[in-house]
């Protein structure tokens, strides 16, 4: 009968070298990562994603973010230039803050929850 830690002996050997190199892509999921890593390194038995995902987080001190999608040209130089332009205009007018209303142009979801959160290593944490 095969040893448990197996996958866990062969994966600490290549963790170094294979695991950074892979999450230079920081959309790629512990799933994919575990199947590219099975497939480059022919463990047998496969390696686990749990064992992977321990991997990710302990030895190579990565962790997952929440990602969003940004418009390609949301922060473009003439995009910005007309933010300043109307900020300069609207700061000389005689209107005021008190009566302005904040429009996100990204869009904005008031029932929107944050469901996780991770940070690298130990920064942060109190």
């Amino acid at each position: 009968m095969p040893s448990l830690t197996r996958g866990k002996v062969q994966l600490r050997q290549h963790a170094a070298s294979a695991i950074p190199s892979q999450l230079s892509r920081p959309d790629i999921t512990i799933t994919i990562l575990c199947q590219e890593l099975n497939d480059h390194f022919n463990f047998s038995p496969p390696i686990s994603t749990a064992t992977v995902s321990r991997a990710v987080r302990d030895k190579a001190g990565y962790t997952l973010k929440l990602l969003r999608q940004e418009p390609a040209d949301y922060n473009n130089p003439e995009r910005l230039q007309a933010r300043q332009v109307w900020t300069q205009e609207f700061l000389e007018s005689a209107a005021s803050m008190m009566n302005a209303v904040f429009v996100d142009e990204a869009g904005f979801n008031l029932h929107l929850v944050r469901r996780f959160g991770r940070h690298p290593g130990d920064e942060g944490q109190s």
